[in-house]
């Protein structure tokens, strides 16, 4: 029967939309069912695209169970696979708490500044200050555009260094304080180092014979080795004197070098070479290498010698520097290593570090240091300490060694490659040696505790700075948006506040009344943190100064330079409390002076770059706080003592600019014109001649 079209259907019935009709009762819609859902008139959304039953509560019961309640009723996951579960689709929310975190650190900037500028006490809503910013979380959004921020950082390609001569040094874009502590100055040692030591630095006098064998390091002449070996035993100090200059190292550096433990120098080492009777059998310690290794340590065990001025630490620890390297030289170093000749390498390193030696002129030389190291680790690689020993050594004790005496070297490695700009020996593709289980290190912690100091210390290493190293100290440049990331893995790996504590005693102890090697241990892994962070946004910190030196907060690269500052304070404030707590151990230590210098650099910058910006006086009190700190170091340690020339210099230049920006009208700073010490310290792209000192 055909359709009789004169009567009207409903289904025939049409209403013509225009699009932006649609789209506006669209929208109302919408509206008008959020309404409805904040009322609890209807299911959630998340319930909704869940298909699930609603109890229409705000929040309701099954977004809380699913630990979604934030997103109640409005809000829902995205759809997907997996989704079900909130962990499954949370990179909106932590976009949206990074963005509310550095809402909240730009506005205590801004805060921070501001009182700053009316007053020298803190704001009471900021609990530390103009210094202390923290950049922890940074605005991922941003990270397309910031990709394309490198701008005159992206320069930061390392500094050549030339003498007069043609030696050249490279350092990358993290090596700039150890390449303006390579400049010469004919007053850069330090009294001791300029009167007493200036003939007995060279060691005691040793046999022609002995003197032969010890230059030709790392090669071995041609002599009688048996006559030298006799020598060398000869050599030996009394047993008395061995077994305090062995808990002289043991007290003093085995709480961060660990590669020799207490077992293996008072148990084995020590009883095995003297002919004592061993509490433990002992391993075989008859060869060369092996009287290399405990000459090395008494060296060592003699320049951190408290009880010792230091003029005759210097000249005892050169005599024991110059018999080690002679024994080393005995038998074939490069050819015939073994777990010992590693183990001798790095210690050597360490007191070349600390001292210097004979064939150095008596300077501390770092690129000596830095060699060794790098010998060690591929003579390391040719004994596979690289891969854990587990798989085919049986017996535990010599299993835990190849892996302390491994992640020892590992950290070495990675700390002068950082300092250097220059690449690692050490990859981390190739690597699957485990960390060891346990260290002669004196903590307060148990055995096992997962908060663990040597665990956490071999992880900072292989995570953080193996990392920094692997992404910034490339060929290319690394993005903006790399070195945020960067930081913020960096800031991850915080040890725990408690961790130190219970290291030291508990909260609020004296660190006078804290053991030496805990408090030293507290303080480098507190500081250690501040150290990389200096090291990571350095670059960036000096082309924010650099675009805009009267607030270079506006600067693209603020994050870098609140972190850089907020660091370099803390460095500066860890220092002077050590020092108070240990002053003739701290001293001694290189890395704690350099790690200072370049903190006072930063601050030196700032007040010469920068002298009509709001931080300037700020920058300069502490200039001249870092400065203090390295003047009282400077009677007993060469590199502070080189440091102190360099930072004297720089504080002038800072107190002529902040004098000259009071008495004169403002007028632009060209951004281009960076003076030779502050690109070299920002690891900028140039080469570098240094010129010779004419005695």
């Amino acid at each position: 029967m055909p359709v009789d079209l004169s009567k009207p259907h409903s289904d025939r019935r049409r209403v013509i939309r225009d699009s932006s009709a649609g789209v506006r009762q669209d929208g109302m819609h919408s509206r008008e069912i959020e309404m409805k859902r904040n009322r609890g008139e209807i299911s959630c959304a998340e319930c909704r695209r869940l298909k699930i039953k609603c109890d229409k509560q705000i929040p309701c019961q099954s977004c809380q169970r699913r630990g979604c309640a934030s997103l109640c009723p409005n809000g829902s996951l995205a759809t997907g696979q997996g989704t079900r579960f909130v962990i499954a689709a949370t990179e909106h929310l932590h976009r949206r708490i990074a963005r509310m975190g550095d809402r909240i650190r730009q506005l205590e900037d801004a805060l921070a500044l501001l009182q700053a500028s009316h007053s020298t006490e803190p704001h009471p809503l900021l609990c530390q200050n103009s210094f202390t910013v923290d950049s922890e979380k940074l605005d991922e959004q941003q990270q397309e555009s910031e990709d394309d921020l490198a701008g005159e950082a992206s320069k930061a390609f390392g500094t050549l260094s030339v003498s007069d001569h043609g030696v050249a040094r490279f350092f990358g874009s993290t090596g700039g304080s150890d390449l303006l502590l390579l400049e010469k100055d004919d007053s850069a040692g330090s009294p001791s180092q300029n009167t007493e030591t200036s003939d007995s630095s060279k060691g005691r006098n040793l046999p022609p014979q002995l003197q032969r064998f010890s230059y030709s390091f790392p090669f071995t002449p041609m002599g009688p080795v048996k006559e030298t070996i006799a020598l060398i035993r000869g050599s030996l100090p009394p047993w008395e004197q061995a077994t305090s200059m062995a808990e002289s190292y043991l007290e003093n550096a085995a709480w961060i070098f660990r590669s020799v433990s207490r077992h293996q120098l008072l148990n084995e080492m020590l009883p095995a070479i003297y002919g004592k009777q061993a509490a433990y059998p002992p391993d075989d310690y008859n060869g060369p290498h092996d009287l290399a290794l405990l000459f090395s340590i008494f060296a060592l065990g003699s320049v951190l010698n408290v009880n010792l001025t230091t003029a005759a630490a210097e000249s005892e620890g050169e005599h024991y520097n110059q018999l080690a390297l002679a024994a080393l030289c005995l038998q074939p170093v490069l050819e015939k290593p073994s777990l010992v000749t590693i183990q001798t390498l790095h210690v050597a390193s360490i007191y070349n570090a600390m001292l210097g030696n004979d064939v150095s002129g008596g300077e501390s030389s770092m690129e000596s240091t830095w060699s060794l190291v790098a010998l060690a680790a591929h003579l390391a690689q040719t004994i596979g300490l690289h891969r854990d020993p587990a798989r085919w050594e049986t017996d535990p004790k010599i299993v835990q060694r190849r892996r302390m005496v491994f992640w020892d070297l590992f950290i070495a490695d990675s700390w002068h490659s950082l300092s250097t700009g220059r690449p690692p020996a050490f990859n981390r593709a190739f690597i699957d040696c485990r960390f060891p289980q346990e260290a002669d290190i004196p903590t307060n912690l148990e055995p096992g505790d997962p908060m663990s100091i040597n665990c956490w210390g071999f992880r900072f290493a292989y995570d953080g700075m193996a990392e920094i190293i692997s992404r910034t100290l490339t060929a290319t440049s690394p993005r903006y948006s790399t070195v945020k990331e960067l930081d913020r893995k960096v800031r991850e790996l915080q040890i725990p506040p408690q961790a130190l504590e219970a290291m030291c005693g508990g909260p609020g102890v004296d660190l006078r009344s804290v053991p030496l090697p805990a408090c030293m241990l507290a303080h480098t892994l507190a500081n250690l943190q501040n150290v990389i962070l200096l090291s990571l946004h350095r670059n960036f910190f000096v082309q924010a100064l650099i675009e805009d030196p009267e607030d270079p907060i506006r600067s693209q690269y603020a994050p870098s330079f609140l972190a850089t500052v907020r660091a370099s304070k803390n460095i500066l404030q860890k220092v002077e409390e050590v020092v108070r707590a240990q002053p003739v151990i701290t001293s001694r230590f290189w890395t704690i002076w350099t790690c200072t210098f370049s903190a006072v650099v930063v601050f030196a910058f700032i007040a010469t770059r920068g002298p009509r910006s709001s931080l300037a006086n700020d920058a300069m009190i502490e200039l001249d706080r870092g400065c203090s700190l390295i003047g009282e170091a400077a009677r007993e340690n060469r590199r502070a003592a080189k440091a102190l020339i360099i930072l004297n210099r720089m504080r002038e230049k800072a107190h002529r600019a902040l004098v000259a920006a009071r008495n004169s009208p403002p007028h632009p700073i060209k951004q281009e014109e960076v003076d030779d010490e502050f690109a070299v310290f920002a690891g900028r792209t140039k080469k570098y001649i240094v010129q010779a000192v004419q005695c």
